[in-house]
């Protein structure tokens, strides 16, 4: 997320929690305005952002590694002789370090702090991703409970009218106590469906106040509604171009290979421990008995060294010069008999730590294809479904009409048609749950596809366009 899209989604949720408090009652919020407030509340986001930042800081702190070292020292030492004169020596230095030469152990250092970042920013983004995709799916489950509501809500009213009609028509003695009683049942099976409508609405409207950072009592308010005729996306007959943008953008297939980059530079860094270290030192100083010091001193050291676990070596040599006559070299040598034998495993386990990676990284390739062709495969079955449901609720609707006529012409009982109405009711309600589907899989491919949400529709249009030309 740039830091233009964080500021905006910030405004954008101020902006809204000032016009609730400014109307005093439910906030109407449409899907772009509720993933834009989830996404500047969420803790788990601001936690991985904080994570991200530093990670980017100490990842740009790292060039330091590569510049000298300053150090500066201060030394004084008394010396009391007994029978003789006492001495006194003071002294200042400054050393710079430079490295040489390390094997390339800073540059592998780097780029495995490299791509430990863009996985922290992959990680960051998956969270993006998964709030959107939770706010979404929450917020068209309340849509469709809100819709389903509302065709019970005019059964009711329909199931009502009818159960009057019956109780005039048994105190005239027109039907039986039994039919009055069945048209009671009935209408008391849709109440008790809109309760059970009315509890699965709230839980969900609850769940969505939670990811937007609401409270429990705060009202909420979902602008838009589920489209009953939508029938979906014309995806192209053959899998083969999403299976190539899948590829180039798919999230899993992006972070296996950052994990498989990570493998390498982590192979190359145990590696390097067979590559020797050489650091340059030089130091001035000045030092004397007595302030003002005089007596002026320059020294260099060329250090060597072999960072290995179980035999660490390391060598200087050094040269200086003290006052106007004193000269000075020198060199020494230590090497570590065992200190570490589990040195020897290094290599071997970072270079199968590489080859698991790489095998994921592979394994995540090969799978996508054919997930890609499975998931295109049941959004033309959940298409498929929504249409035949479609075609249900439209013989519903003509078998309502014509019971209508038959009961105002006595030719069935009442209860019949109260069933119909109450089944056109169910199938109804069950395109709704079916339209929900067809979006779902559109999520599912998007998110196959590496894309972000409701950008399927501008992709498959772009792919027919380019089909034609």
């Amino acid at each position: 997320m740039t830091a233009a899209r964080r500021a905006g989604a910030a405004l954008l949720a101020i902006v809204l929690l000032a016009h609730s408090k400014m109307a005093g009652g439910a906030m109407p919020i449409s899907l772009g305005e509720a993933e834009a407030r989830a996404l500047a509340s969420s803790t788990e986001l601001a936690i991985l952002r904080l994570r991200t930042r530093a990670q980017g800081r100490a990842h740009a702190l790292g060039v330091r590694e590569y510049l000298p070292r300053l150090s500066l020292a201060a030394n004084g030492s008394q010396t009391i002789v007994l029978g003789g004169p006492d001495t006194r020596v003071e002294s200042w230095s400054l050393t710079v370090e430079q490295p040489l030469f390390d094997g390339g152990r800073l540059a592998v250092q780097r780029a495995l702090s490299r791509a430990q970042l863009l996985l922290e920013s992959r990680s960051y983004a998956d969270g993006e991703d998964a709030l959107v995709d939770r706010v979404r799916g929450l917020y068209w489950q309340a849509l469709v409970q809100e819709e389903k509501l509302r065709i019970q809500e005019e059964i009711r009213s329909i199931t009502a009218h009818q159960v009057e009609i019956a109780r005039m028509e048994r105190r005239i003695g027109a039907i039986r106590e039994i039919d009055l009683v069945e048209a009671e049942l009935e209408e008391a099976r849709v109440t008790l469906t809109i309760g059970d409508t009315r509890a699965i609405l709230e839980e969900r409207l609850d769940r969505l106040r939670e990811s937007l950072g609401m409270g429990p009592g705060d009202e909420l308010a979902l602008s838009g509604k589920i489209d009953a005729a939508y029938s979906g996306l014309d995806l192209p007959p053959d899998a083969g171009a999403f299976i190539a943008i899948a590829l180039a953008n798919n999230t899993q297939v992006k972070r296996r290979e950052l994990e498989a980059r990570g493998a390498l530079e982590a192979l190359r860094a145990a590696r390097a421990s067979f590559v020797p270290r050489i650091t340059l030192a030089i130091t001035v100083g000045i030092s004397g008995e007595r302030r003002p010091l005089q007596d002026a001193s320059l020294s260099g050291e060329l250090a060597i060294d072999f960072p290995s676990r179980a035999f660490p070596f390391s060598a200087s040599l050094s040269s200086g010069k003290t006052g106007s006559g004193q000269v000075s070299a020198g060199s020494s040598g230590q090497v570590g008999v065992l200190e570490d034998i589990g040195g020897w495993t290094d290599r071997r386990a970072a270079a199968l730590a590489r080859e698991e990676s790489l095998l994921k990284k592979t394994q995540a390739v090969e799978s996508l294809g054919f997930e890609v062709r499975r998931s295109a495969a049941a959004y033309e079955q959940k298409k498929a479904a929504a249409e035949l449901q479609r075609k249900t609720v439209g013989l519903d609707e003509a078998r309502v009409t014509i019971l209508g006529r038959q009961l105002e012409l006595g030719g069935i009982q009442r209860i019949d048609y109260m069933r119909a109405q109450a089944q056109r009711a169910r199938d109804a309600s069950d395109l709704l749950e079916d339209v929900l589907a067809v979006m779902d899989g559109e999520r599912e491919l998007e998110k196959l596809l590496g894309v972000r949400a409701g950008e399927l529709a501008a992709l498959v249009d772009s792919l027919a366009r380019r089909a034609r030309e």
